[in-house]
């Protein structure tokens, strides 16, 4: 056998997520950026205690301790999402202790925090930190050995049972656990598209949303995320200081008219008839009307539709160039009067509030 199958994992594993034991699990592993396509749950352990300090005092609350093919989860009894769920991929993990006296096993990953768990048996605990070890070991190894590892973890009878009175595991950097992955075989695949055909293009739609969850996931959210959204608010605040809310927003839309201009000038973009296409494929759809409210946005703003784009460039570019012309009251007049007679007259005219309440942006 080659090595893209040899250690391909069975039918059943993967067929454990279809399991309502393994809802809380799944969920977990799709909130925190995993794929259950290329993720498989190995073991489980059960009435593992979690040991966390509240206030002056150390509590511990029980619940099963997971370990898949990238990441450890300990689930609480009780529901999801719970404040002492704790999830952590191998390959961001760097050191690993177990203790027999103690029944506990020690993780720490690369910011430093660490996590507790204390086992109902020595039989239990043993098992988990053999199997832990190895996952983390094979993942900062070459693609084989990853595979060998989650295949034999997965279809192993009995688990490693080696047994220590305490033993302390450093792990190292690793960089390549991006491109190791396991993957269901194409069966489960199509029977997982059969029992839900339209799941694939609300993923493509959402991708987006997807990819800055992921972000998150993946960065420090209090230091990095917050001091970004700080920035932007404090550059927002020092901006209305010279340049009012209304030709702030019209230089802003110039700003990104311009970069979408220029973006698809540099993909020399035809694709009108796809874009008809598009519009026939999601007609009738359940996202139907966030498509549409996507395509509104791309036909004004980027230059999907070149006649709405102009027209909203030339407008923005007049309603920032008379602010800076034109004395502060007849600005005022001048934008009030352009507002009344070309935006409010002609929707008043389309019964736009009735189409609003009754049509797609309501339903969206």
């Amino acid at each position: 056998m080659t090595k893209s199958t040899a250690y391909d994992l069975p039918e059943s594993v993967w067929q454990k997520w279809a399991g309502p034991e393994y809802d809380g699990i799944r969920q977990a592993v799709l909130v925190f950026g995993g794929h259950i396509r290329k993720e498989a749950v190995i073991t489980s352990f059960a009435e593992v205690s979690f040991a966390f300090q509240e206030g002056e005092t150390t509590n511990t609350v029980k619940g099963v301790l997971y370990l898949t093919t990238r990441r450890i989860v300990f689930l609480p009894k009780n529901t999801i999402p719970h404040p002492q769920l704790i999830q952590a991929q191998f390959s961001n993990l760097r050191c690993l202790s177990g203790n027999r006296n103690d029944l506990m096993i020690s993780i720490s990953d690369t910011s430093s925090a660490a996590a507790n768990f204390k086992f109902p048996t020595v039989k239990a605990l043993y098992q988990c930190f053999n199997s832990l070890r190895k996952l983390c070991e094979a993942i900062r190894a070459d693609e084989e050995a990853y595979r060998k590892a989650t295949y034999d973890l997965a279809t192993a009878q009995n688990l490693d049972e080696t047994p220590f009175a305490s033993i302390e595991c450093d792990l190292s950097e690793v960089d390549n656990s991006a491109k190791l992955e396991v993957n269901a075989p194409q069966k489960i695949v199509k029977a997982e598209e059969a029992d839900d055909p339209r799941a694939e293009p609300v993923i493509e739609l959402l991708s987006p949303v997807q990819k800055i969850g992921e972000k998150f996931n993946q960065t420090n959210f209090d230091i990095h995320i917050k001091l970004r959204i700080l920035f932007i608010v404090s550059l927002v605040s020092f901006l209305l200081k010279f340049i009012p809310f209304f030709p702030l927003t019209a230089l802003v839309i110039i700003g990104i008219q311009i970069i979408s201009a220029w973006i698809n000038i540099k993909k020399d973009r035809t694709d009108d008839d796809d874009y008809v296409d598009a519009d026939a494929q999601w007609k009738g759809h359940p996202v139907e009307g966030t498509y549409k409210v996507l395509k509104f946005f791309n036909e004004w703003f980027m230059w999907q539709d070149p006649r709405k784009s102009a027209s909203l460039f030339q407008a923005s570019f007049l309603v920032f160039v008379s602010w800076a012309i034109l004395p502060t009251k007849i600005y005022v007049t001048v934008v009030f009067l352009a507002f009344s007679v070309f935006l409010v007259k002609p929707l008043l005219h389309r019964s736009v509030i009735g189409h609003i309440v009754t049509g797609f942006w309501f339903s969206t």
